[in-house]
């Protein structure tokens, strides 16, 4: 046997195991078209390569994937990870989902540790279970979609109100209109001292604890999200008294903003307590509240539902205060795929998904109970609750 045709043997067993399992467009077009399926409805262009990872992650289940690709997802290796990237290319690079965020899944970079995670935690629910899943998130989905709609249909009939009464009056100004009538728009609306009094007793415990804090002026350069840190460190929020029942069902057309920015600041405020956790508290344990977080797996066959265990506990530790918000927070984060009008409605630059590194970067900076990293929390957490911020609330405590 010559030294090249032995080369030659030894090159084929290198890539045997892939090309035997992925070896025609056919099957990887199929297992393309699954991963759709699961983000079937969504307009794409609204999608990140986060967003398509949570939503296309059931199709990643060991069940579909390894009788594709030959193996089980977490035992690719790297070669593994380019062959399935350069196939995945070759045959469906048309397809919108796979540039946008399919092709991460085999690529090195910031989104390897969040695939991992999260097929880990696809393939701890069977793969029935995750349809079940799938089904119900696409039921919430169409009913998101047709809200959307409404709201626009809402926002239009506004806009032709708006001109008929200008068309009315010559000088073309509108009725006056209460501050706290239901429809007037929340990013608008300004709140009263009865407001602020309101949510000072609501935030009494939270406003409390920071009374007295006098943080300083401080500049937040060199993150991120140098502006929403910045906005959330000095207060310039308001709060909507009203509550959110009052913005979905009797103020839909400003409600949904409203709503919007308020998910947006749990997310924010998600990712700062998961990192002052691992960062600062872990340091401390016996000054802060142990947080278990744990979710029982339940699969459902033939409409019967049973218990197959629980997730692997994640401990967290925290403030007091800050638990019951962190649990539900995290129970709808943590869904298969979190996808509803609050993410579709997100501002671009403006998800928390690229927060992590600014929390680290904010307690390296800073000693984890200084007094601009307590007024950051704090403000957050009162960003996160859709009420004012303790600049605005704390002359009322106590009144």
């Amino acid at each position: 046997m010559t030294r090249r045709f032995v080369y030659l043997i030894s090159s084929f067993l290198l890539v045997l195991p892939l090309l035997g399992v992925s070896q025609n467009c056919n099957q990887v077009n199929s297992w393309v078209a699954k991963a759709e399926g699961y983000a079937a409805g969504i307009d794409t262009r609204v999608l990140n390569a986060y967003m398509v990872m949570k939503l296309t992650s059931p199709a990643f289940h060991d069940e579909h994937f390894k009788p594709v690709f030959g193996k089980i997802y977490s035992e690719l290796n790297e070669h593994d990870k380019e062959e399935i990237r350069s196939k995945l290319l070759s045959c469906a690079s048309d397809k919108a989902l796979v540039k946008k965020g399919l092709i991460t899944a085999f690529e090195t970079d910031n989104m390897t540790a969040n695939w991992n995670r999260q097929v880990a935690a696809i393939n701890n629910s069977s793969a029935e279970e995750n349809e079940r899943i799938h089904n119900y998130e696409s039921r919430i989905r169409a009913r998101n979609r047709a809200q959307h709609q409404r709201t626009q249909q809402q926002t239009e009939a506004y806009n032709r109100q708006r001109r008929a009464a200008r068309g009315r009056n010559s000088r073309g100004a509108l009725p006056p209109r209460s501050p706290h009538a239901y429809n007037a728009s929340p990013k608008v609306r300004k709140n009263t001292p009865a407001d602020y009094q309101k949510e000072a007793v609501e935030m009494r415990t939270v406003l409390t604890y920071i009374k007295g804090n006098a943080a300083p002026a401080h500049r937040f350069t060199g993150y991120a999200n140098a502006g929403l840190m910045q906005k959330v460190y000095d207060g310039d929020f308001e709060g909507f008294p009203l509550g959110l029942d009052d913005m979905r069902e009797k103020n839909l057309m400003g409600g949904l903003s409203k709503i919007n920015e308020i998910k947006k600041y749990e997310r924010y405020l998600t990712i700062y307590l998961e990192n002052f956790s691992a960062s600062c508290a872990m340091k401390a344990k016996a000054n802060y509240k142990e947080v278990k977080i744990q979710y029982e797996v339940i699969e459902t066959q033939h409409n019967v539902s049973s218990s197959k265990g629980y997730t692997k506990p994640e401990i967290y530790y925290m403030k007091p205060h800050f638990e019951k918000d962190f649990r539900r927070i995290h129970k709808v984060l943590s869904n298969a795929a979190p996808m509803d009008a609050i993410w579709m409605l997100a501002s671009p630059g403006e998800t928390g998904l690229n927060f992590g590194p600014d929390a680290k970067q904010l307690f390296k900076k800073n000693q984890c109970e200084s007094p601009v990293l307590r007024q950051l929390e704090t403000n957050l957490y009162l960003a996160s609750k859709g009420k004012s911020s303790l600049q605005k609330l704390l002359p009322y405590l106590g009144k």
